[in-house]
């Protein structure tokens, strides 16, 4: 969806739980996880199609894009009962084991602006932590030091701060701190309500986060200091885990647009060999692209030789005023039988093309019937 909750899209269109979509720094890519094989698993998703880059009967969850786009972190636990942190190429090879803590869950990792550490959850102390590393692995630090469980923490693009929730105050809250653990301050402050997930904006002025305090859980945005709290999903069903995409860029277009189209009359009857007007009432919709192109593409008959407009221009007496290759709305088919006396049918054709290039096709008849 767009900032401001417009043009909310559905991407996985998949019966299974899809979620944790994190977006490549290029917006080019979006790595998910998902249980559309049996178990959840990483996959990335683009203008192409989803791809799977994860093969283990173990969890794999909570993908994040190195800032170059190269690799992915996330968490598994094809090692150990609970959950470390993993990392791979963007294509799924060499995937590498960061953390070392069995019997303890590390999870929803972070990579930082300039690629250099990851911020990642840990209950190593007993609770929830946030703790940073290096990328290696190494230097595993604990930032929060606090005894409430703290989680979800994510990068300031500027590299200076980590925003993460805390159940400090007794519920929910978005909090922010410097990258060494000072200042560890509450942005999101609502009393009673559970807010948490924050994600921040590619130019560090906003922070997207997830609260239920209108009844069920909503994106809300707000400033980065906390102020004009604001929800933007406004829906009653359960929207939660926001992550920005890049500046400028507002939809991965996955599928092509989709095309419906009937047709007035689409009996003609009696057998007259009058010219009868034809009206098409068409429904287009895309993911991306509020106005796809329509055109008519061709109308071919049964019972004689009547051109595809693929090959040449149309012709024939018993098709008239269709223009073809324009979004032609009203053309003109005789009321006239096959030469053997059959029902002759006119098959009318449309396309519809989206500014990303995909193309759906459909076609409808018109029956001239003899009784």
């Amino acid at each position: 969806m767009n900032a401001d909750g417009s043009q909310q899209v559905n991407l996985t269109k998949n019966f299974a739980v899809d979620n944790r979509g994190a977006w490549s720094a290029d917006g080019q890519k979006i790595a998910f996880h998902s249980t559309r094989n049996g178990n959840f698993e990483i996959y990335t998703m683009d203008a192409n199609g989803v791809t799977r880059l994860t093969f283990v009967a173990a969890i794999d969850f909570d993908p994040a894009w190195s800032p170059d786009g190269t690799k992915i972190v996330f968490d598994s636990s094809r090692d150990d009962a609970s959950r470390e942190i993993y990392v791979m190429n963007a294509d799924g090879s060499n995937v590498t084991r960061l953390t070392f803590q069995p019997g303890f869950v590390d999870t929803m990792a972070a990579w930082s602006p300039d690629g250099t550490k990851i911020a990642f959850r840990s209950n190593r102390d007993g609770n929830g932590e946030i703790y940073v590393m290096n990328t290696d692995g190494t230097g595993q630090t604990n930032l929060s030091n606090n005894p409430a469980d703290n989680a979800f923490p994510n990068w300031s693009p500027d590299g200076t701060k980590i925003a993460f929730n805390s159940d400090r105050d007794g519920n929910g809250e978005v909090y922010v701190m410097s990258t060494d653990g000072t200042g560890q301050t509450n942005l999101s402050n609502f009393p009673g309500a559970n807010d948490g997930t924050p994600a921040w904006s590619p130019d560090g002025t906003k922070i997207a986060f997830v609260s239920n305090r209108d009844g069920n859980f909503e994106i809300y945005v707000m400033n980065a200091n906390g102020t004009s709290q604001v929800n933007v999903t406004n829906h009653p069903a359960f929207d939660t885990l926001p992550d920005w995409g890049t500046p400028g860029l507002s939809c991965v277009d996955l599928f092509a647009p989709q095309l419906n189209f009937s047709l007035s009359p689409n009996v003609l009857t009696p057998p007259d060999r009058t010219m009868r007007t034809i009206g098409a009432t068409l429904s287009v919709n895309d993911d991306c692209d509020p106005n796809p192109n329509v055109v008519l593409l061709s109308i071919v008959a049964s019972g004689r030789d009547i051109p595809n407009p693929e090959v040449g221009p149309l012709s024939g007496p018993d098709i008239q005023e269709a223009t073809l290759g324009t979004d032609d709305r009203e053309f003109q088919l005789r009321a006239e039988l096959n030469g053997d006396g059959t029902d002759r049918v006119y098959v009318v054709k449309y396309q519809v093309q989206d500014d990303s290039g995909k193309t759906t096709i459909v076609s409808t008849p018109v029956v001239v019937q003899k009784f």
